[in-house]
């Protein structure tokens, strides 16, 4: 009698790789307004993608000269963690301070995990 010896099993390979840790926020480390170019510059604590950014989520109040500003143009990468969104004037505003609002969905995400930025509102500009 001829004895067949069973076929090892094999091991598949898992189709699903390893989750991936949730990505952690994006944080604005600085951010200051240049009345010159218009602008406003955000540095963050990593490298950043901007290829979303929504210009139409950026307004500033620029309340000493009574100036409301809105995003315009192109966004302008200055280094792999700062961004420039250019303003436009959209009508007047007062007050006394510079202030920064950006919507949660502003489209800046850190480049290496896809971490987003919440956004800020009224954040009084320099911010350090």
């Amino acid at each position: 009698m001829l004895i067949v010896p069973p076929v090892p099993a094999r091991r598949r390979r898992n189709a699903d790789p390893a989750p991936r840790p949730p990505a952690a926020a994006l944080t604005l480390v600085s951010a200051y307004y240049d009345g010159d170019a218009p602008g406003v510059h955000l540095m963050f604590d990593r490298a950043i993608d901007i290829s979303a950014l929504v210009l139409a989520a950026f307004t500033v109040m620029d309340g000493p000269d009574f100036i409301h500003f809105i995003g315009t143009g192109t966004p302008f990468l200055v280094g792999p963690t700062e961004v420039l969104v250019f303003l436009h004037n959209s009508g007047s505003a007062g007050g006394d301070d510079v202030l920064l609002t950006a919507g949660a969905g502003n489209g800046i995400v850190a480049a290496d995990d896809g971490g987003t930025w919440d956004g800020a509102t009224n954040l009084a500009l320099p911010f350090a």
